[in-house]
């Protein structure tokens, strides 16, 4: 060994000034060793401190997204019930729908007869051979217990494996789509439904539909012997007795066509309600409206009186459809 291998350290240890002085050496690659050791575990443990914090870390992270997980899963599980109740409140719509086309008369829609109660007793359950099975019974295979599970792991349309997170989410994309589609389709249905309900509205509106004075019909519709010639004649309205300068009202909403003096009707107002419908008010005290003012069923339009060709005070009143003259009778609700 050559002089630089063989240098060495010397250690004095000394308890006190007066005890016995302990001395030993150690040589320089002793201590290069125990040096290079002590930096070996130095680094060691700082590695491993670090490797300590780092799966720390991980795990407070893990608890984190495990957290977000479950708070994510209650979501998409409350959403896909918020879906599944909105796809039942769809199908509650298109049912009232269908009773209201039905009510309405329009078209109804091909597949309205799934939204109509159907019941009555199948061959099946009638012969016994679909009958449930009795209390207590256990099915072919064992007994088991309802409900419904959630496949930890499915598979998608492509066969590809995916969460049940995942399924139900497409699910959940493809309900929405379907409702946008009905919602679209309920949208257009009830504005065809609110146009035609207005349109019959309007038309019940103008349909001359009550009496336009409460009284006694001393004359009704159709061939009768004239009061005035003697011989038989074609009676186009019918006649209500009433006291003299009683008020008379419209029978429907509509437009005054003529207001004033008509000759043998006397004073006289005629009212165009519109769908081929028409009223005529005659032998009038008193004419109230003008000509091209709007009224409105029950309106007073003027005064019962005897102008004209009459006998006494009594409304002559007429009503036309199509231009052709009709027994009011007909139309008469109250």
């Amino acid at each position: 060994m050559d002089d630089k291998s063989r240098q060495s350290y010397t250690v004095m240890i000394l308890p006190n000034p007066t005890s016995k002085t302990y001395r030993f050496s150690v040589s320089r690659k002793s201590v290069k060793i125990v040096l290079s050791m002590a930096a070996a575990g130095a680094v060691l443990l700082i590695l491993f401190v670090v490797q300590y914090f780092y799966m720390v870390g991980n795990i407070w992270e893990l608890t984190l997204l495990r957290q977000e997980t479950a708070v994510q899963k209650s979501k998409i599980e409350f959403f896909g019930q918020t879906v599944d109740g909105l796809k039942r409140q769809m199908d509650r719509l298109k049912e009232f729908d269908v009773k209201l086309r039905m009510i309405t008369d329009l078209n109804v829609p091909a597949d309205a007869g799934r939204y109509l109660g159907v019941g009555g007793e199948t061959d099946a359950e009638a012969g016994g051979a679909a009958s449930a099975p009795p209390a207590g019974a256990t099915p072919e295979g064992g007994g088991g217990e309802g409900g419904t599970e959630v496949p930890i792991e499915v598979l998608n349309a492509s066969g590809v494996p995916q969460s049940w997170q995942e399924a139900l989410m497409r699910d959940i994309e493809d309900d929405l789509g379907t409702l946008q589609i009905d919602a679209a389709r309920q949208e257009r249905s009830y504005q065809e439904l609110t146009e035609a309900i207005e349109h019959r509205r309007n038309r019940w509106a103008s349909t001359p539909s009550i009496w336009p004075v409460k009284g006694w019909m001393t004359s009704g519709f159709g061939r009768r012997i004239s009061p005035f010639t003697g011989e038989p004649a074609m009676h186009r309205g019918v006649d209500i007795s009433v006291p003299e300068n009683t008020p008379l009202v419209a029978s429907a909403n509509g437009v005054v066509v003529r207001a004033g003096w008509d000759g043998g009707l006397g004073n006289a107002i005629k009212i165009d309600h519109g769908y081929g419908y028409g009223t005529l008010y005659a032998h009038m005290a008193k004419v109230q409206v003008r000509v091209g003012q709007r009224v409105k069923r029950g309106q007073v339009i003027g005064l019962v009186g005897s102008t004209g060709l009459s006998t006494g005070p009594h409304l002559h009143y007429e009503v036309f459809v199509n231009l052709v003259p009709t027994n009011p009778i007909r139309y008469i609700l109250n």
